[in-house]
């Protein structure tokens, strides 16, 4: 294990409050968040949705099945936050120390239990599904919170609630909340199938502070001091962006945008379901590329902002007329395999853990990871980071 900053261990700083140092990439989507936060959105708040469906005998439906099935989620939720209680954290700016801090506070006695529950699970009644909802510019709160959406009841034999997880970047990824949403409907399955036990509340002690997750530095075993070789591939690196951004033969490709007022719009999603024959010819096309889907959707936006480019190529700013066409992006890695135990999923809630520099297309590809195995009754979309031009 590398040496490390004592400051990112996890400490009491005061009765029932915790916190440590954040680390580079936490920092980074914090300052993102911040830096654009006048636009009156949050910069690449998380968006995860999962639709959980419960068989009941047919014609069995009534209130207190939906009740029940709501009690259940909410009981669920609070485990999720003794069992992952990164979940509850938040990253703040410390004035004294003129630093970037995440804090935890625990919930001693039970008001203080019920506040949190009401801050961060949301019932949603307004007659939407959970897609139609999160299309129609939810909110993004500063804290995780979980949004369930009730949907038109559509048959007398099933409950359906369609859950929506809205939160900050830094403090979950896009499979953390995967991985989080797969947890949590566990819980659920175990509170549904004991009512007994889900009406009688969970009372937080604290002891759930021993679970919170470390940095990713610290998961990732990451030296404090850059080695000669490291420190020199990073100059070079350096040198070559420089080089790059100064060649007039090199055009960097840009979403196309169209001249107005330059104001913050709805965050819009759209979903492209796969049949399984088209999930295994991919799966199968990218395996020996050692790529996941993840690298292949990211790889077709890069191509097709090159054809729309070469569609209808804007007139030559300089006397040169480029030659290359260049997509830069974020690294694309799940960076979990390579953390320590027991950093590693799925006892600790994820941390915020994709790489953020930038990267040339093409990059490194990792090995494709297995994901999380579904939860029963359940379909989960992916989770979509958004961002200002959304």
């Amino acid at each position: 294990m590398a040496p490390q900053n004592n400051n990112y261990t996890w400490h009491e700083t005061s009765s029932g409050v915790w916190q440590r140092d954040t680390d580079e990439v936490e920092v980074f989507y914090t300052a993102l968040s911040k830096l654009y936060e006048g636009s009156g959105r949050m910069f690449f708040a998380m968006t995860g949705h999962v639709s959980l469906t419960i068989d009941i005998p047919e014609g069995s439906f009534s209130e207190a099945t939906a009740t029940l099935v709501d009690k259940s989620l909410r009981a669920a939720w609070l485990c999720l936050r003794h069992e992952l209680p990164t979940i509850a954290s938040q990253v703040r700016w410390d004035v004294a120390a003129q630093k970037w801090i995440k804090v935890y506070e625990t919930v001693p006695g039970q008001a203080a239990q019920e506040a949190w529950l009401e801050n961060t699970f949301k019932p949603i009644s307004t007659g939407q599904t959970g897609v139609e909802w999160a299309n129609s510019d939810p909110p993004a709160p500063h804290i995780a919170t979980l949004f369930v959406v009730i949907p038109p009841q559509a048959s007398p034999s099933v409950v359906r609630r369609d859950l929506v997880l809205r939160s900050p970047h830094d403090i979950v990824d896009g499979v953390g909340t995967l991985l989080l949403f797969h947890k949590l409907a566990s819980l659920f399955s175990s509170a549904l199938s004991s009512p007994s036990a889900a009406a009688s509340s969970l009372l937080l002690n604290g002891e759930e502070t021993s679970r919170l997750s470390p940095p990713y530095r610290v998961a990732a075993n990451v030296p404090l001091a850059l080695t000669v070789e490291q420190t020199a591939k990073l100059a070079a690196l350096r040198a070559e962006k420089l080089k790059t951004s100064k060649d007039p033969s090199i055009l960097d490709l840009t979403l196309p945008f169209t001249r107005g007022a330059v104001l913050p719009s709805c965050h819009q999603r759209v979903s492209r379901i796969l049949s399984p024959k088209q999930t295994t010819a991919i799966l199968s096309a990218l395996k020996p590329l050692h790529a996941t889907p993840t690298h292949a959707f990211h790889a077709a936006i890069a191509l097709t902002m090159r054809d729309i480019y070469l569609s209808s190529p804007p007139l030559p700013s300089t006397a040169t007329t480029p030659t290359h066409l260049r997509y830069v992006n974020y690294i694309l890695r799940n960076e979990r395999p390579i953390c320590q135990p027991p950093s590693t999923p799925p006892p600790t809630a994820p941390p915020s853990t994709t790489p953020s520099p930038a990267a040339n297309l093409p990059s490194p590809c990792p090995p494709p990871q297995p994901p999380p195995p579904p939860a029963p009754n359940s379909s989960t979309s992916s989770p979509k980071s958004e961002n200002t031009t959304s």
